[in-house]
């Protein structure tokens, strides 16, 4: 009876995600064209528009080039797949390499300083999840800080047959009581306007970890700084 219900299980969350997928790109034509008319019939406007109806064009073009982002996350996510069989011994240097290069340029415009303590050499897993799962983690401690240049450290310790990785910052934080919510798909803590994005980076890596059969969980105070920790067992 239990292998029937996660077979059940199984199918339907395969069901979900072809559906999600499918749904998803279906959407983004007719998005991309809408978005295309409104640019095109403002630039054709420009000059009989008053401040006003310019500024509700541009409304109605960022909310369709927001949606447009959105439509491409959800796609990005139900296109997430996990083979247990593909995990190999990853050399973390090389994935920290790796990621510090790809957020070459926010590291540079906000002049983020990035610290190492005790990282093992390697860990067992997917090595393109691995590398998403720290990247996201990096660039949200980059873009959620305040007045301050973000300085993030990032350990990890070994406990019970699993290390413990942590992502420490000194930004903005988030209120204890929404510690849960976070890894919420699209679930937002802060200004939108501020703090552009959709909110589905941190579902990301609830999903990364949680296929590695490991957990993740924050801590935080406002305006105190995040710590972020998730768990990847030795093998």
């Amino acid at each position: 009876m239990l292998e029937l219900s996660q077979n059940e299980l199984l199918k339907s969350n395969e069901e979900l995600e072809t559906f999600a997928y499918a749904a998803s790109h279906d959407m983004r034509e007719p998005l991309r064209m809408i978005t295309n008319y409104i640019q095109l019939i403002q630039k054709r406007l420009k000059d009989t528009l008053d401040d006003k109806m310019n500024q509700y064009f541009d409304y109605a073009a960022e909310g369709s080039l927001r949606m447009q982002k959105t439509i491409d996350d959800i796609l990005d996510y139900a296109k997430m797949k996990f083979d247990t069989e593909d995990y190999t011994k990853i050399e973390l240097n090389k994935i920290l390499d790796k990621t510090i290069r790809n957020l070459e340029i926010p590291i540079k415009n906000s002049g983020a300083k990035i610290n190492f303590q005790d990282i093992p050499d390697t860990v067992h897993g997917s090595e393109n999840h691995i590398l998403r799962l720290f990247q996201n983690l990096i660039e949200n401690a980059i873009k959620f800080r305040n007045e301050k240049e973000p300085e993030i450290t990032i350990g990890a310790k070994e406990k019970n047959n699993e290390f413990i990785f942590e992502i420490q910052d000194n930004g903005i934080g988030i209120d204890p009581e929404h510690s849960k919510n976070v890894f919420q798909a699209f679930k937002r803590m802060h200004n939108r306007q501020k703090y552009p994005g959709t909110g589905i980076g941190l579902s990301q890596c609830k999903k990364i970890v949680e296929a590695h059969n490991g957990k993740i969980w924050i801590e935080s105070n406002v305006n105190h700084g995040t710590s972020v920790f998730f768990s990847i067992p030795f093998r």
